[in-house]
Parts: C-alpha cells; structure tokens; sequence
C-alpha cells in the first residue's frame, strides 16, 4: 500500500463521521455529538442522520462545526453503512476520518492523543470480552483467505480512523457486507450465524487477518487505556480500572449490549427474564460508566437524561462509594466479574480439545 505523507509542519485534517437512522437512539447520537464537541471543540463532524426528527435537527442547528447529512447514503442498512459513510467522507479530501458509533463518549482530544501516528495505519478496537472476543485467523480462513496475521480477538468497529489510502480496504469490506450470503445470514439467530458473517466486524476482521490485507498496518485501541468496551458483567475489568486510575481514564466509552436509554431494556415487567436478572441487569447499568460520563451532558443535549438517574438502593449505594467516579462506580461488580471469567476459563480449560468452540 503505498501514500504520500503531508509534508512536516502542516497539520492534517481530520473530521469525526457519525451515521444513525433509528428514532430511538436520538439521544445516543446527541450525547455521542455533545461529547466529541466538548474534547474537540476544532475537529468538524459529519452526521449521517436521514431520519433525523424535527427536535434533533433544531438541536444540530445550534451546534458548531456539525454538518447534518439527511440524504440517505447508497447503503443503509445496519452496520453496512459504515464503508459507504466512510468512502463518501474521504473523498472530500480529508486526512484523517475518524467513524464513531452513536454509542460512543468521547473524553480526549483525538489529535492529541494519536495525532503523531501516521494517517496511513489502519486504527481499529479491541472487542469486548463478553462478545465473541476470540479469533485466532478463523474468519480469515472462512473467507477463504490465508491467514498472515493474528490478532488473537476480534476487532470491534466501534471506533475506526481511516485516510484514503484504506479505500481499497473499505470498498472490499462493502462489497462483503453487501453480498447475498451475508445478508442472508443477518436474518438467522445470532448464534446461528456462520462466525465470520455475525456482524460487520467479524468480516472486517477476516479481511484484515487475511493476506488479501494483511500488510495493512493496524493500530488496535486497547480496552484500558483507549476504550471501555462496556459489555456487561465483563465491561469493566478490575485491571482496566486500576490502570485508569493513574492514566485519567480512556478516550472512548463504549456502550455495548443492553442501551439504558431504551425501555425496553429496563422494563421490569419483562417476562423473559427471572427477577434476579431483571435486578442485576438494572445495577448493572445503573453503575455502567457510560451512564456516570453521560450526566456530565444533560446541559450540552438539552435534556435531564432521567435514565441516568439511580433508583435502586444498590445502585445509590455504589454510586456513593465509588463517590460519583465513573472508573470507580461499580468497582464490586468488576470483581466479582472478573472472579467469574477465571471460573469460566478455568472450567473451558478442563474441557477436552474436542468439546471447545474452533
């Protein structure tokens, strides 16, 4: 892969793309919009956002250096849309574009903290560890490609930075997303789906373990450091944490799996739960630190974010101790967490060769 660096002491250009067209996660687009404005006030953002409502395009309006874009890209479906925001972004020429799903905080300046890596490495997530975190060249393989490299887990596409150089790379992942076999397979159970075709990620990943773009280099945010994957019970690890506790805590927070800003993922009521879960569930997002960062925007999205709000005694009770702190809130449960991932490896570990999952 060859590109030309920006010759030293001109700054490059870089833009933040968003894209969302579900009503319900307006106000995950506004808090994703508010956050990345807060730490990169400089930095412009392209909102692809096609069936933005009436409040939320007002709500853009009054915000600098956000470009609302209501016209639906060539694909839009799901996740796909990703390689088509990104191909239609970069070829406004600038340097660095960087995605971020609607679900992410952002915390930091990006152009202070990975500014110095060249534009021309590929920056892509570590997955969570409660997701389909293991790869070991499987998916390269799926797709038919030789396996070059290994990463040993998943790639998460949450948050991607990308230039010009990487548009080879993007249109081959759209092409892949936009075929009939995995469009297929969108439609099975999740567990039914073959691995490398589960989500846009999975294909992302085969591809850049392949040897079709294995010498792409790539700069993996690591979850710590760079990024909270917050995915239930494992979301937050005790490491993490203590290791945020001295580097002020990551640049991105994820809020993977159950949304709290949905009902229907707080409903009591849900019969397909038992009420331990239900409960569990409820201080598990009650002390998510998504859920302790977003308050800090309640002023900036223009709204009281009541799903913030901790209703249960447990859940005020570790709020308290961890002293409103999204790193330390919800420190027991990390814990006991990471207690249950060494039972569970432990007890895989036992397994015989035969029985674990390729």
């Amino acid at each position: 892969m060859k590109a030309e660096g920006r010759p030293a002491g001109i700054a490059r250009s870089t833009v933040i793309c968003i894209a969302e067209d579900r009503v319900s996660e307006e106000i995950a687009v506004r808090l994703c919009i508010a956050s990345s404005r807060r730490s990169n006030p400089e930095c412009p953002i392209i909102a692809y956002l096609p069936r933005a409502s009436a409040s939320l395009q007002h709500w853009i309006a009054a915000q600098s250096l956000v470009d609302l874009r209501m016209k639906p890209l060539q694909t839009t479906h799901g996740c796909t849309v990703k390689p088509s925001a990104l191909l239609a972004v970069l070829e406004e020429r600038f340097d660095d574009v960087w995605w971020i799903d609607t679900d992410v905080l952002v915390r930091r300046s990006l152009t202070a903290s990975y500014g110095e890596v060249d534009s021309r490495i590929f920056f892509a997530t570590e997955e969570a560890l409660s997701g389909d975190y293991e790869d070991r060249g499987h998916r390269a393989r799926a797709l038919g490609l030789n396996v070059v490299r290994d990463f040993s887990f998943t790639l998460n596409s949450g948050v991607m930075r990308v230039s010009a150089c990487h548009q080879t790379l993007l249109r081959r992942w759209g092409e892949l997303l936009e075929s009939p076999e995995y469009r297929a397979a969108q439609f099975l159970d999740r567990a039914g789906r073959p691995r490398h075709f589960t989500s846009d990620q999975c294909v992302l990943t085969g591809l850049l373990c392949g040897d079709e773009f294995g010498d792409v280099p790539v700069h993996v945010l690591r979850r710590g450091p760079d990024i909270v994957q917050y995915y239930g019970p494992f979301g937050y690890t005790l490491r993490e944490r203590l290791g945020n506790i001295f580097d002020g805590g990551p640049t991105f927070i994820h809020c993977q799996d159950f949304k709290p800003w949905r009902t229907a993922y707080t409903d009591e009521a849900d019969p397909f739960r038992s009420p331990f879960k239900k409960s569990y569930r409820k201080l598990l997002s009650e002390t998510s630190t998504y859920v302790i960062e977003a308050r800090r925007f309640r002023a900036d999205v223009a709204d009281d974010l009541p799903w913030t709000q901790a209703s249960s005694a447990s859940g005020n009770l570790l709020r308290i101790l961890g002293f409103g702190n999204h790193i330390m809130t919800g420190l027991p449960l990390a814990i006991a967490g990471d207690i249950t991932r060494v039972i569970r490896w432990i007890k895989k570990a036992a397994q015989p060769r035969s029985m674990r999952r390729a």
